[in-house]
């Protein structure tokens, strides 16, 4: 049961008892105004009865005492009326019938008027004529406290709903802000807050009212704030702080959105070593001003399509996601960020090779793994910067090498000094006149049928920094070659 009819019900229960109180009261009232009235009725009415029978009794006119009681009878409210004459004890009786008109009879039986009766005794002097005796008849006390039940009726009813009415009207309105309590909880229940609730006239509700609308505020400014905050995380968990663009998790949801979709269009790689050298000979500050640099100019002048993407990894490498990019396009962008580069080293004699390398990757269309692409983009990078004179390498994915990234090299190049799978070519260098010089030797990877060249895995080797590795094997193997076969030397 709600506060609302809990407090109605009891203020119903207590008026009703009170209206019930006073309307006992009013009846009782009433009952006994109409039983004295008619008791004074009845003793006036023997009295002056006494009076009018004393003359002729004297005379023992029996007729004209029984006009005068026919007289009294008639003119009155009496159920009896009886004279008896002491001089030869013969009576003269009146009745009438108990019989109530207008008046239920459930409300007759309740007994409510006692009989009233009166008697008196007719004297002349010393000697008794006659007693007279009378009855009043309850039946208009019956109908006039009946009329009057019923009026009081009518008026308590009138009265109870009329204020059960505005009790109910009064009530609801004093609980109103309770009820915008209850709705206003349940809005902060989902974070929604909406206006402050109205102060009522009410001290105490004022109160609660003001206390609510007080919490209700400083819980909208912690959702703001906190919003703001997960805001702020959300960006700094996908946004590099130094160059404003994505991070690496970022990009990394871009790339796979983009292959679950579609995966037409190809990726840059892009090592900026402009960048790492401001790091190293100028320090952070100045390093963080060139990646500013770099990605303000590659933001405005490079990524002009909406649906590229651009990140960064590391300290120097990009990345830049082209969907549904052709390899012209995709070059076009390559050489775009070299001039970029070559811009911000401001060498007026452009004899500065670029300080930069891009590796450029074509997506095929069925292709749906982000790391064939990515290995096939830093295959590319790697043999991007082998050229440093022109520092730009398209691969397409249909060159089966190309799929190879760092670690599938650094696996093969292991294996391969570990189980002698290089090759070794000799070529001889001759002068002018012919004459050899000395000889050549290149090395190469032998595995399963594929030939794989120096030029595929060189780059990987530098990133790798396995170049001791592979510079102590090779040393070894020529030295024993050597020592095996004198033919084969300078």
């Amino acid at each position: 049961m709600t506060l609302f009819n809990q407090i109605f019900t009891w203020m119903l229960v207590i008026f009703f008892c009170i209206v019930l109180a006073v309307f006992g009261i009013e009846l009782n009232t009433t009952r006994n105004f109409l039983l004295s009235q008619q008791t004074s009725d009845v003793n006036n009415t023997v009295n002056s009865m006494g009076l009018a029978l004393a003359p002729y009794l004297e005379s023992d006119d029996k007729v004209a005492a029984e006009s005068v009681i026919n007289a009294f009878f008639d003119g009155g409210f009496y159920r009896e009326v009886n004279l008896t004459l002491l001089s030869d004890n013969s009576e003269i009786t009146r009745e009438y019938p108990v019989q109530i008109q207008g008046v239920p009879q459930w409300f007759i039986d309740l007994d409510i008027f006692p009989v009233i009766t009166e008697k008196q005794t007719i004297t002349s002097g010393w000697m008794q004529l006659a007693e007279v005796e009378v009855v009043a008849h309850p039946g208009y006390a019956y109908q006039q406290l009946w009329k009057s039940f019923v009026q009081l009726g009518v008026i308590m009813a009138v009265i109870f709903v009329m204020a059960s009415l505005i009790i109910g009207w009064q009530l609801q309105r004093s609980l109103k802000p309770l009820a915008r309590i209850t709705a206003k909880a349940g809005e902060i229940a989902k974070n929604k807050f909406g206006d402050p609730i109205p102060l009522p006239p009410t001290t105490d509700l004022k109160m609660v009212v003001n206390a609510i609308n007080v919490m209700t505020d400083q819980l909208k400014r912690y959702f703001e704030q906190q919003a703001k905050e997960a805001d702020r995380l959300r960006k700094a968990a996908y946004r590099d702080a130094v160059s404003g663009l994505g991070n690496r998790s970022f990009y990394i949801a871009q790339l796979n959105s983009w292959l679950t979709e579609s995966g037409i269009g190809g990726m840059a790689l892009i090592k900026v070593d402009l960048i790492s050298d401001a790091y190293e000979n100028q320090g952070f500050e100045a390093g963080d001003h060139v990646v500013e640099q770099f990605a303000d100019n590659l933001t405005t002048t490079i990524i002009t399509d909406d649906n590229m993407t651009a990140a960064r990894l590391n300290k120097d490498e990009f990345v830049i996601l082209a969907p549904n990019t052709d390899p012209e396009d995709l070059y076009a962008l390559g050489e775009s960020v070299i001039a970029l580069v070559v811009e911000m080293q401001a060498d007026p004699t452009e004899l500065i090779q670029p300080k930069v390398a891009v590796g450029l990757a074509i997506n095929g269309q069925g292709n749906r793994d982000a790391s064939i692409l990515l290995s096939q983009a830093d295959n590319a990078l790697s043999q991007a910067r082998n050229t440093p004179e022109h520092p730009l390498t398209l691969i397409d994915h249909s060159i089966g090498d190309a799929a190879m990234g760092k670690q599938q090299w650094k696996a093969l190049l292991h294996e391969a000094v570990a189980n002698e799978l290089f090759v070794f070519k000799y070529q001889s260098a001759t002068d002018s006149q012919s004459n050899r010089l000395h000889q050549e030797v290149f090395s190469a990877i032998e595995k399963n049928g594929h030939y794989y060249g120096a030029g595929h895995f060189l780059g990987a080797v530098e990133q790798l920094q396995l170049g001791d590795i592979l510079d102590k094997y090779v040393v070894s193997h020529v030295l024993k070659t050597l020592s095996q076969d004198t033919s084969v030397g300078p």
